[in-house]
């Protein structure tokens, strides 16, 4: 028997973390990203209200991360130095 309901069309990446966002309360709560990249995620938590701490391996990552989110405080790191 063949069902006549059709799925609705794929979300982009943007839509869907736009469709997670209400879900997502972080005031007062502290997030340590590691692994962060240039920030993105790290700017996402902070603009939820977190306490942000972002490590990243890559110096020209942090770099470019604290010049786009200056707000996020950014270190070179990899969980091998939180051990």
């Amino acid at each position: 028997m063949s069902s006549t309901t059709s799925l609705p069309p794929p979300l982009t990446a943007r839509e869907w973390i736009s469709s997670k966002v209400s879900l997502f309360r972080s005031d007062g709560r502290r997030v340590l990203d590691v692994g962060a990249g240039i920030g993105h995620f790290a700017e996402f938590y902070r603009r939820m209200g977190a306490t942000v701490v972002a490590i990243e391996g890559r110096p020209e990552n942090v770099d470019e991360m604290r010049r786009l989110y200056p707000q996020v405080e950014a270190h070179v790191g990899t969980s091998r130095d939180l051990i």
